[in-house]
């Protein structure tokens, strides 16, 4: 995730999310702070629009989808991705899923949309003693 982090045009645009502290030390010590963004680094996650959805011009059919769901787009960036920075994206499915090769051709054919998503605040209602577990449960349910 390192190189992905370096080598990437993403650099400085809040798409990734740190899971604590420390984490988020790490992340701050790639991330150039002299580029604005809006992203809030907590309670998220990313989200990607594959080159061939932005092709077929229904980006904005996704991001509806996304809103009329729950969701808020806290950060977006749009950027092309090199086969490297593809492969080490998606390494956790070397092995794993057979279109392995194929989902890396799919993320360096064109450019691809990355977005921090969360919940909207109301969508989900919790207290502070909730834990993360009964948090993700009550987004599945």
């Amino acid at each position: 995730i390192h190189k992905l982090i370096e080598s990437s045009s993403f650099v400085g645009m809040g798409l990734a999310c740190p899971s604590d502290a420390d984490e988020a030390k790490l992340f701050s010590s790639f991330f150039s702070t002299k580029r604005l963004t809006t992203a809030t680094y907590e309670e998220c996650t990313c989200c990607a629009i594959k080159p061939h959805i932005i092709k077929e011009k229904l980006v904005g059919k996704v991001l509806k989808n996304l809103i009329s769901n729950g969701f808020v787009v806290s950060a977006i960036q749009m950027f092309k991705m090199e086969r490297a920075a593809a492969a080490e994206f998606l390494e956790v499915y070397d092995g794993v899923v057979p279109e392995y090769r194929e989902m890396v051709d799919e993320m360096c054919s064109g450019p691809i949309v990355a977005m921090e998503i969360r919940f909207k605040p109301t969508s989900i209602r919790i207290n502070n003693d909730t834990s993360a577990e009964e948090r993700q449960q009550r987004v599945v349910e």
